[in-house]
């Protein structure tokens, strides 16, 4: 039996925009409106980020965890989780091989 799991095994990670909405925004009455200002973002690329259009770059990250007194890796590690879950999901395992030395 295989120790690994699959992409069907598994539920894709919460989005960093979710997060941002039910944990920072809502439960301090704060407005995209406001942590665009506050962040130096502009108000459509927060909604996108709420939305799930853009992910979360390095210095969206820097500036979010500047804002809500977290760390940059915070961010970027929910980000990482669900590009790499998309990914697993997009490349499917027959469309590479794996590479053998003097094979």
């Amino acid at each position: 039996m295989s120790t690994t799991s699959t992409i069907t095994d598994r539920a894709r990670p919460i989005p960093p925009g979710e997060v941002l909405v039910e944990a920072y925004l809502e439960p301090r009455k704060i407005t995209v409106t406001d942590l665009a200002s506050a962040s130096g973002l502009s108000r459509k690329h927060v909604s996108q980020i709420i939305n799930g259009h853009v992910g979360i770059t390095a210095a969206t990250a820097v500036r979010f965890a500047r804002v809500f007194g977290t760390t940059p890796e915070l961010w970027l590690n929910m980000q990482n989780k669900v590009d790499l879950f998309d990914a697993e999901a997009a490349v499917s395992a027959e469309a590479v091989r794996l590479l053998v030395a003097g094979a």
